[in-house]
């Protein structure tokens, strides 16, 4: 294996690099040596002993984990003449997604998303480097987003090892984006008994109010990310600047594409059914509170007779029968008794409750 070419940067541009995002993951770097007979696995802590860059024969995939240690990231710059603009990109944690094709490079920023021990969707920034026979990766933490790449690449699974460098590349691609599918098949099915809980009033629902929220607020978060990607996604499939992907693996890549389609299908599909349920949510909360009112409408239409017979022997008249009967008072209770329940079996009769 030859050496790397050198990149210099500037020392203004060394002033100002830093990293963006909130990951307090110490950088790692691990690396992928393989070709068609052989895979070598070396796991690394620091900068040092970077793997030197491929011949021919051999094709390299740099795994980068954690971009706090700007120290390692800038070696590794360097080594792999990475330009500035991209490695600045690479450590922008909020930046956009993006694809940049030139002659010597493909970059392609992506976001990586999952569900933390609290059950909250949290985003992570994903970079992949394409070179004529090398690829480096580049996440936030050390979440093993790779692992089934890594094991593909072991056991030379399809022949991974036999095809180019840009079918890995396309790899680590699908695993971003079916991880992003299985996020969105987690909401369906959060939205699904959101759903039951409303319609079946043996379930609880009292988290749902919250549930639907987070939901809708995920979707959208997820939406701002794969929309913008799934538009740029054709400069991938057809660079027409670049011979870093080769026409054997444009197939494997419309399948990646496929993939992405479903995914903002999914997305959608969730978005509508996230309304569907909120807009149940409240549909419920207005019965609810017309249950209410209905009880109350009831037992205030029981109590106007009773009102009515209490006020007409409270008036301050000097004649009044009633008042001097020796059973008057009790005969005041029968009446009132016998117009409630007679109100009552007539409400009821009625079925206004």
């Amino acid at each position: 294996m030859g050496k790397g070419k050198k990149h210099h940067y500037n020392r203004l541009f060394l002033d100002k690099l830093a990293y963006t995002g909130n990951y307090s993951t110490p950088t790692t770097i691990s690396s992928w040596a393989f070709s068609a007979k052989e895979c070598h696995f070396s796991p690394q802590k620091t900068a040092s002993n970077i793997p030197v860059l491929p011949d021919d024969e051999h094709c390299l995939w740099i795994q980068v984990c954690g971009l706090t240690t700007l120290e390692t990231i800038v070696a590794l710059g360097k080594r792999f003449d990475i330009n500035q603009s991209d490695l600045q990109d690479i450590l922008t944690a909020d930046h956009v997604t993006k694809i940049s094709v030139t002659e010597k490079n493909l970059l392609l920023i992506v976001k990586d998303f999952y569900y933390d021990d609290r059950e909250v969707l949290n985003v992570e920034h994903v970079c992949l480097l394409l070179y004529k026979n090398y690829v480096i990766s580049f996440q936030e933490s050390d979440r093993p987003i790779f692992e089934l790449v890594g094991k593909a690449l072991e056991n030379n699974t399809n022949k991974v090892r036999e095809r180019s460098v840009d079918y890995l590349f396309g790899i680590l691609l699908d695993a971003v984006i079916n991880n992003c599918v299985d996020i969105i098949g987690n909401i369906e099915q959060s939205l699904e008994y959101m759903e039951e809980c409303l319609i079946d009033p043996g379930l609880k629902d009292g988290n749902v109010g919250p549930q639907i929220l987070s939901a809708r607020k995920n979707i959208q978060r997820m939406k701002r990310f794969i929309i913008p990607f799934k538009e740029q996604l054709p400069r991938f499939i057809h660079p027409d600047d670049t011979d870093l992907i080769r026409k054997e693996n444009l197939p494997y890549l419309v399948d990646i594409n496929d993939h992405l389609q479903l995914a903002v299908q999914l997305l959608e599909a969730c978005r509508e059914e996230a309304n569907a349920v909120f807009d149940l949510h409240i549909a419920n909360n207005d019965l609810r509170m017309n249950e209410i009112m209905k009880r109350l409408t009831v037992v205030s239409t029981i109590f106007i007779p009773l009102t009515f017979i209490v006020g007409v022997w409270g008036m301050n008249f000097k004649f009044m029968p009633e008042t001097e009967w020796d059973y008057g008072y009790l005969l005041a209770w029968i009446i009132l008794i016998v117009v409630g329940l007679a109100t009552w079996w007539y409400l009821l009769k009625r079925k206004w409750f």
